[in-house]
This record gives structure tokens, sequence and C-alpha cells, in this order.
């Protein structure tokens, strides 16, 4: 039934297929009587990865989670595996199924980004997820050093990019994801990047009408935002 659904939904228009592989799935695989069931590369996990990769769809994966859970409730390594035994795995399927890869919560290590640099150096099919905010800003904040990000000018409901720079790898990309989610969560209709280039386009960038774009500016340009959309967040005590 499984796979089945993987096709249905893809029929329905779904373009990505998320596997969970968190290390707790080990609790659920042992009540089901099989203790590898679950693993990120059992036979079950890599069906669904080829039959969704040959649907032409992405792959999102859940993997580890936060370091105190491993000082905690995964401290058992002989059951759970290290953090570091959950990317093993991981790395070999993303270089045998080289469709976009989507690594859930900053790939489920934010506190080692040098770690993270690694990985998507290593793999340049794979992306990483800003989802679970708190834990990422948690231990992004205990970074403090400007790696980059991007600036521009905020008019109405529109953000007009002026430049985006980068000292650290990917750096100006997670600026700009993280930019996008604030400004949608605020009202914002439109993030005008003036020049099209592969890189922008990378991020989701089309190119408009001139005609078309003045119509937005004008439409837009004199509307209030619905909230703040670049307070501050805090460097430390974020939770």
């Amino acid at each position: 039934g499984f796979l089945e659904r993987i096709g249905k939904y893809r029929e329905l228009g779904s373009t990505i297929c998320k596997i969970w592989a968190a290390p707790r799935s080990v609790d659920f695989a042992i009540a089901a009587g099989d203790p590898s069931m679950f693993q990120l590369d059992a036979p079950l996990r890599v069906s669904a990865m080829e039959l969704a990769a040959s649907l032409g769809m992405s792959l999102m994966v859940h993997i580890a989670d936060p370091d105190t859970w491993f000082q905690t409730r995964y401290k058992d390594a002989n059951l759970y595996g290290t953090k570091l035994d959950q990317y093993l795995p991981l790395e070999r399927l993303l270089d045998r199924f080289t469709v976009p890869w989507l690594a859930a919560h900053m790939g489920g290590w934010p506190e080692d980004l040098h770690f993270l640099t690694g990985l998507l150096d290593r793999h340049p099919n794979l992306f990483l997820d800003t989802s679970a905010t708190k834990w990422i800003v948690r231990e992004i904040s205990k970074h403090p050093q400007l790696v980059g990000g991007l600036y521009g000018v905020a008019l109405g409901r529109l953000f007009h990019g002026e430049s985006m720079f980068h000292l650290k790898a990917d750096a100006s990309k997670v600026g700009f994801a993280t930019l996008v989610a604030r400004l949608q969560a605020c009202g914002y209709f439109l993030i005008d990047c003036q020049v099209p280039t592969p890189h922008l386009a990378s991020l989701g960038a089309f190119a408009a009408d001139r005609a078309e774009f003045l119509e937005v500016v004008k439409l837009f340009r004199d509307q209030p935002p619905t909230g703040d959309a670049f307070a501050a967040i805090p460097a430390s005590g974020a939770t």
C-alpha cells in the first residue's frame, strides 16, 4: 500500500516524497518486529526512493535530531547509533539517487555548520530546509559572526533587493530563504531581484514583463505589510 500511495499522490500533483528517518523510528521498527525496517537504506525505503525518482519526484528526508536528544533520548548509541552514523547511509543514497534532495530542519545538524558545509560541497543535489525555526535560531545564534546575507529597500508590500554576499559557502542562500519566509509571513507580495542571473533563477526567480511589473509596483507600494519582517532575532536566549 505504501508504494501505491506514492503513485497516487504523484497523480494528484505531488512533486516531492518525504522519507522520515529520525533515530526514534527504530522504536516503531522494534514494535513491528524488525529493528532495521525503517533504516534510511532499508529495502522498503529504497523501493520508495526508486519509485519516487522514476516518477520525477524530488526526495525530502528527516535525518538525525538535535544534539541534546543524542545526550538524552538517544544516549543508547547501540540502539540509535551516534549522530554521525545517521549520515552515512544518507551520503550513499545522495550519490545513488541524483534527483534533488531536501534535508529537513537544516539537515538535522544546525549545531555543526562546518559539517553541513562539507555535506553540501560533496552533494550538489542536496538542499537544506529551514523549518523547526526555534531549534535552528537557538543553534545558529551561537555563531554570531557575519557569514553572508542580502540587503535592499522595503517599499509597501514590496522588497527591492540590492545585493547578496557571502563569506561562507551558501550563506547568502540561507539568508535569502529566511528573508522569503519572513516577508511571506508579513504579507509581502514581491521580491524585486532587478537583474536575472542563473543563481537567482536557481532560487526561484523569474523574469516579468516591465508593464506588468510597474502595475504590481503601483498596486502594492503604498499598502502596509501586516507585520515587521525585519524585527531583530535575539542573539541569545532563543528557545
